[in-house]
């Protein structure tokens, strides 16, 4: 699960487990900021609940979430833009 505060900005990524839960290894959340800035946090979850918070712009930026399991085998189970919304 994945959002960006309106206000703050503050992107939050949550861990919430399915189908081949067991298998995962770790979490990798990666945010491109508009102003080129790349933030990257890896995490190990243990629990359901678990995960990152990271500190966006206002405007377009990109998030990527990559899953490792205990295989080696990787997958991006989220990359999409948070877009520029101008408040009226």
């Amino acid at each position: 699960q994945a959002d960006r505060d309106p206000i703050t900005h503050i992107v939050t990524v949550i861990y919430n487990g399915g189908k081949g839960e067991r298998a995962v290894h770790n979490v990798t959340v990666r945010l491109t900021r508009s102003d080129g800035r790349v933030l990257q946090e890896t995490f190990r979850p243990v629990t359901i609940g678990e995960g990152v918070e990271m500190q966006g712009t206002k405007y377009a930026d990109r998030l990527e979430v990559i899953v490792t399991y205990n295989s080696g085998d990787t997958m991006t189970v989220i990359d999409r833009i948070f877009p520029y919304h101008e408040r009226n």
